[in-house]
């Protein structure tokens, strides 16, 4: 509007930016945003956040940590919950236990044949793995809901460091296949780990042809975790874990959390975590927000006034989402200055460059951490 002023002033050499014939429209537009009041802060979207590098860096030990302790148990786990789904008989004290959970109305109650709950786990060496992931609650000794939300929990760990060695979108990690670690040998490196999934952000279909993502050696011990926690999940539904591309690697351990749609039809239904990783501050600690990631953040992207968000408030445990993974591998990597930005977008599945250097932006700011 400066510059038409200039022009209609006289003035010579003047850039014209809007052709005559849409000045009516233009200035009609400027006009209406100029008397639109301000967008409020609760209406306003911020880009996602930077994970600080203390919290990142917790979250992934913190993960691994949990892994390695619960990953001695999944086999005495796997056999726990296979007697659990045959005998009706099983994890009964008494013969209101065994009609909430029977199935088969030819058999009957037969005190000398219930298996107490304690009894249960001794006979799968599973006492120790209750004393030290506890299972009773205030009103239910020996809850076997608590026991699959410890898996529950595994099993978010194991999305958690998948998001954080791949940057793969929350739909990419939620639909892999069981089968979805591979070695693909590169001249030079060797044989490279690489996960396989599948994308609905590129072709014309809801999700692309077999993709790949390259990742770090650390998800070979994590991958394995995950599988077992599939089969067991296969178990509690009554499906049978194909160990294939036709099974999912993250199935729903309880149906009553399950997603309604389940992508790419896999016959068991995966779990609802849309958004947030589920109770991260449960298996990670030492995420709560402290005067250094505030500084921090606020050196990465001065603009934005993260102390007036609530979610960021000082001592409030990090709101962990899959895409802040996403985000903090971009930039990151692009800090180092070992990942060019081709092959960031290549790995991404971005079409353009310049969403990658979106993910990227103000990477200069932010902490090495590689």
């Amino acid at each position: 509007m400066q510059l038409h002023s200039l022009k209609q002033s006289g003035y010579k050499d003047v850039p014209t930016i809007i052709s005559k014939d849409n000045y009516e429209h233009f200035f009609k537009l400027a006009r209406n945003i100029k008397q639109k009041k301000s967008v409020s802060y609760e209406d306003r979207v911020e880009r996602t956040p930077l994970i600080p590098t203390r919290i990142l860096s917790n979250l992934i030990v913190g993960s691994m940590e949990h892994i390695t302790a619960i990953e001695p148990y999944l086999d005495k786990l796997t056999e726990f919950f296979q007697e659990h789904q045959l005998n009706p008989h099983f994890w009964c004290k008494t013969k209101t236990d065994f009609k909430r959970r029977k199935k088969s109305p030819n058999i009957l109650w037969n005190k000398n044949k219930a298996i107490h709950p304690q009894d249960a786990l001794a006979k799968h060496g599973l006492l120790t793995f209750v004393d030290r992931f506890p299972i009773n609650t205030p009103n239910v000794e020996y809850n076997i809901g608590s026991l699959v939300r410890h898996l529950t929990t595994a099993q978010s760990a194991a999305r958690l460091l998948c998001h954080a060695f791949t940057g793969m979108r929350h739909h990419e990690i939620n639909i892999a296949p069981f089968n979805t670690l591979e070695k693909i040998h590169i001249k030079g490196l060797g044989d490279v780990p690489f996960l396989r999934s599948y994308t609905s952000k590129i072709g014309q279909d809801n999700y692309s042809k077999p993709t790949y993502w390259v990742t770090s050696p650390e998800l070979e011990t994590v991958i394995p975790v995950a599988q077992k926690i599939a089969e067991i999940a296969g178990i509690r539904s009554s499906i049978n874990c194909s160990k294939d591309a036709d099974f999912p690697l993250f199935p729903s351990l309880s149906a009553s959390q399950s997603d309604t749609e389940n992508h790419i039809h896999y016959e068991i239904p995966l779990p609802d975590t849309s958004h947030r990783l589920v109770a991260t501050a449960s298996f990670v600690s030492h995420i709560a927000i402290t005067e250094e990631d505030l500084n921090e953040l606020e050196v990465f992207d001065m603009f934005r006034d993260w102390r007036s968000e609530k979610e960021f408030s000082l001592g409030s445990n990090w709101p962990t989402a899959p895409h802040q993974f996403r985000r903090s591998l971009a930039v990151y990597s692009a800090r180092s200055g070992l990942v060019s930005l081709p092959s960031l977008s290549t790995h991404y599945k971005h079409m353009t460059l310049a969403m990658t250097a979106l993910y990227a932006e103000n990477s200069a700011f932010a902490v090495n951490m590689l």
